[in-house]
């Protein structure tokens, strides 16, 4: 996903990005292994290297792997070819900061470090609590969810998030969940951090901030140690505003006039997609990837669900798409149908994504297929009906005109519904003009 983005950005910025050591660093850590590796043959290299050279070096390595590593480091600009001479170098600015980030041992520029310290279980338990607020809100639109998962009201966010939350399009106008935002919960935990982050950094000129100088400080703080305090006030204007915002995330933990990493960002942009299919869902104590607490609800081919949770979160989730019976202490009764169903397809909820949270959590291998068949067949049900503005012609004459003016609307590719027998048919209502001169035409 981060990969993605530095593709999109032009080259004036990315060496912009690539003088900063700390930027270097997370851009490697977040390479395939043979890429990496090609990194390191020419890290230390005075002069470019024959492509000869190179194949030779990865010539034991299979032609599709080798592809991959060589493709993604043109993609990101890392790897410069000189065709005339058939040579390879790295980029100057990714090459002179990565030498610093790797012997000088430090990529902390900018941040000054205060010799605090706090356990970074506290940390963790901060950001948990905080993203897990923040979760809880996009889910809490229905009132018989939050009841019975405990969310009597809806949990207070920060305007600044709640307007970031909007314009990812992850809630709706009247602050009710999007598809996009159901996809969103579906996620693993590290996803969802940089899905937002590249939202914000998408809308930073809108804050009059640079995205650059904001992605230069998320990639510093991906290298900061868990625990150690930096001073907030050695810090610029901008960044002081980002720490106060990303904290609101708990992404960093602030007090007083220091700050401290909540998460290791780093780690969230290394490429895990091997593990991904065991993470790409929330689990029975959050959205996490603790893969212990998968696998904690049983549906029955009645309709009937049972979740062995607790967490607000996974209730609230639950109660998105069927309706909920009973809770007890940790377990909860719910039931499939067509009303709940269609209320979550009427959000923008697809069937497919239900499924997707379901097959992820259930107990005992996959869904029974009667209940996965009857999902799709009730968002066929809303797929039926199509809502089109446009003109209504009627009070023909005679079946005659009625009959020749319906045939121009065919012809044109404009009739979109008719009834011979009423002589009534529909149109858009950029093709309703064109119909009228015929109609004026006939009379």
């Amino acid at each position: 996903m981060l990969d993605a983005y530095l593709e999109t950005l032009p080259e004036a910025v990315i060496s912009r990005l690539f003088a900063s050591p700390s930027a270097c660093l997370v851009v490697l850590r977040m390479l395939p292994p043979l890429a990496k590796s090609i990194v390191m043959r020419l890290l230390f290299a005075t002069a470019a290297v024959p492509v000869a050279s190179l194949e030779k070096f990865t010539g034991l390595i299979t032609n599709k792997v080798s592809h991959y590593a060589f493709s993604r480091l043109r993609s990101l600009k890392i790897l410069k070819e000189k065709y005339t001479s058939q040579t390879l170098e790295l980029h100057p600015a990714f090459q002179k900061s990565l030498r610093t980030a790797l012997t000088c041992g430090s990529t902390n520029e900018g941040f000054e470090e205060t010799g605090a310290q706090i356990d970074a279980a506290f940390l963790a338990e901060f950001h948990n609590e905080r993203w897990e607020s923040m979760l809880n809100y996009m889910v809490s639109s229905a009132d018989q969810t939050m009841e019975l998962s405990g969310l009597h009201k809806k949990v207070k966010l920060n305007p600044v998030i709640l307007e970031l939350l909007s314009k990812s399009n992850l809630l709706g106008r009247q602050k009710n969940i999007t598809s996009d935002g159901f996809q969103f919960l579906l996620q693993a935990r590290y996803t969802q951090v940089w899905t937002l982050l590249l939202h914000y950094l998408n809308n930073a000129a809108a804050l009059d901030m640079d995205p650059v100088d904001i992605l230069n400080f998320l990639f510093r703080l991906g290298t900061l140690e868990l625990g150690r305090g930096q001073l907030v006030s050695s810090l610029p204007l901008a960044h002081k505003r980002l720490v106060t915002e990303l904290a609101e995330l708990g992404v960093v933990y602030l007090k007083n006039d220091v700050f401290y990493a909540a998460i290791e960002l780093s780690d969230s942009t290394m490429d895990t997609e091997k593990n991904a299919a065991s993470r790409d869902a929330p689990t029975a104590k959050g959205s996490g990837s603790d893969v212990e607490n998968q696998g904690f609800i049983i549906v029955e081919t009645n309709y009937r669900i049972y979740a062995y949770t607790s967490s607000p979160l996974q209730i609230s989730i639950l109660g998105l798409f069927c309706s909920i019976k009973a809770r007890f202490a940790n377990l909860l009764i719910g039931r499939f149908t067509r009303h709940s169903a269609r209320r979550a397809l009427s959000s923008g909820i697809t069937a497919d994504q239900i499924i997707q949270y379901l097959n992820s959590n259930h107990r005992g291998g996959a869904l029974p297929p009667t209940i996965v068949d009857q999902i799709k067949l009730w968002q066929l049900e809303l797929d039926r009906f199509r809502q089109e503005d446009g003109i209504l012609f009627r009070d023909f004459i005679s079946t005659k005109e009625y009959t020749a003016v319906s045939e121009y609307a065919q012809d044109i590719g404009a009739l979109i519904w008719k009834n011979d027998k009423t002589r009534m048919f529909f149109v858009p209502e950029k093709s309703a003009k064109d119909i009228t001169e015929f109609v004026n035409k006939l009379t």
